[in-house]
């Protein structure tokens, strides 16, 4: 037989009961709530604070918030996003920046619900929200690691690849204009006391690039400052702390100051810049010395061919070749040593250069022949040249000691024709010189 079971408990047992339960519930949802990390917040009718979870908001107590409106705590929107506080449509999980009672800057994520009255009018707002600032700042610093890396993966790939210098600083001045949002992007080079530009992206580089790049000489780090309508960011590239170049960055004011991601990229670029540009120095330093003949540092052959067939093939205006043979060249070795010979062809090399223009080309070719390359010239710009070289070669006799037949130069001039390639050309400028060899040295003849 079934126990008899109360068809109800007396009201004045029940109250405990319930009383605990409801203390049980609240106090777990407190518990709860403190473990999420989240806070809840009720507006009313009115758009004041009608509760706030226990730890306040953003650094305000529930009891200096609660009977208040959130704009007297400078609780609005610092972007575009309409405060939720005050929503009148649902919110979901939406990314509010707030400054805190210390006027720090905060991330929230919000959600809202608006509460509507008997009449579906809006009577407030609850809503939850979790600080998110730390997880916002650890996203934005992987961005800018990320951008960091793909950048600097330009720049090692020159190294790497072998590849154009310029071509790919390009892409770099690309990347790191997109990746701090500037306005343009200037990569320089410094030789000697001089700045080069590189590459380039964006808006045309302003006058004061180069001096604020000038300013960067004296320190490692990145340099921020305002100038020209525009705000600059630049950092010096160098390598064994020997500066070779820089970098700068530059937006419009209204896009506010740099900061300190951006700051730590550029100086990052500028590391790798630095190794770049010392790299690209030894290679040219290398092929200048493959170019170039060791005891003069004239072109040699082989660079002077590369040259004046680049040349020849643009076809832009005449030009004359002119090939150069020493006479008596020997007779200087025989009794003055070749020491002394070595030092009147060093001598030599600087006539031809001292006698011919910035864009001509003049190199040695063998051991007392010489090779020019007079460019948009003819034969009768060719015959002053040849005047200043029998010129200068005179004076080099004229220093030396009595010998028995004295330093000349046996010159031949040919001027381009449009059927021409540069072996024909030579075999002419070759035959004329040898036939002014034997019009008793010393003489200059002209090719038709």
């Amino acid at each position: 037989m079934a126990a008899d079971v109360p068809a109800s408990e007396p009201l004045p047992t029940l109250l405990p009961a319930l009383t605990q339960a409801l203390a049980d519930s609240r106090a777990r949802f407190k518990d709860f709530l403190m473990l999420s990390g989240d806070e809840l917040w009720e507006i009313d009718r009115a758009g004041r604070f009608s509760y706030i979870s226990e730890r306040g908001l953003l650094g305000w107590s529930a009891a200096e918030l609660v009977g208040h409106r959130p704009h007297e705590f400078g609780l609005t929107a610092v972007d575009s996003l309409t405060t939720p506080f005050l929503a009148q449509q649902p919110v979901q999980h939406a990314q509010l920046w707030l400054r805190d009672r210390q006027n720090t800057l905060r991330c929230l994520d919000v959600s809202a619900l608006p509460q509507r009255d008997a009449e579906g009018g809006w009577s407030g707002t609850r809503g939850i929200c979790r600080d998110i600032t730390a997880l916002q700042e650890q996203a934005s610093a992987l961005a800018a690691a990320r951008t960091r890396e793909r950048i600097v993966s330009h720049i090692l790939r020159v190294v790497r690849d072998g590849l154009s210098p310029e071509r790919e600083f390009e892409a770099a001045a690309r990347a790191l204009t997109h990746a701090v949002s500037a306005a343009g992007c200037v990569v320089l080079r410094r030789v000697g006391e001089e700045w080069q530009e590189v590459a380039r992206f964006g808006d045309q580089v302003p006058e004061a690039a180069r001096v604020l790049c000038e300013a960067t000489l004296q320190r490692g780090d990145a340099l921020s400052l305002s100038g020209g309508g525009h705000e600059w960011l630049a950092c010096r590239t160098q390598h064994h702390r020997a500066v070779n170049g820089a970098i700068a960055v530059w937006r419009l004011p209204r896009e506010g100051a740099w900061s300190s991601d951006e700051q730590r990229l550029i100086e990052a670029v500028a590391e790798q810049l630095g190794i770049v540009w010392a790299q690209v120095r030894s290679q040219e330093a290398l092929i200048a010395r493959a170019d170039r003949d060791g005891l003069t540092g004239l072109l040699n052959q082989r660079a002077f061919a590369e040259t004046a067939s680049a040349r020849l093939a643009r076809g832009q205006g005449g030009a004359v070749l002119v090939n150069i043979d020493l006479d008596n060249f020997k007779t200087i070795n025989d009794h003055l040593g070749h020491k002394t010979g070595d030092d009147v062809l060093k001598r030599a090399a600087v006539v031809l250069e001292g006698a011919v223009r910035a864009g001509d080309i003049v190199a040695r070719v063998g051991g007392d022949e010489f090779l020019l390359w007079l460019e948009r010239t003819d034969i009768s710009g060719a015959q002053v040249v040849a005047a200043r070289i029998q010129e200068g070669l005179a004076e080099i006799a004229a220093s030396l000691p009595e010998l028995p037949k004295k330093l000349g130069a046996s010159i031949g001039l040919a001027p381009t024709h449009a059927e021409d390639t540069l072996t024909s050309l030579m075999q002419r400028a070759d035959a004329t010189m040898y036939k002014a060899k034997r019009s008793g040295k010393g003489h200059t003849e002209s090719a038709a």
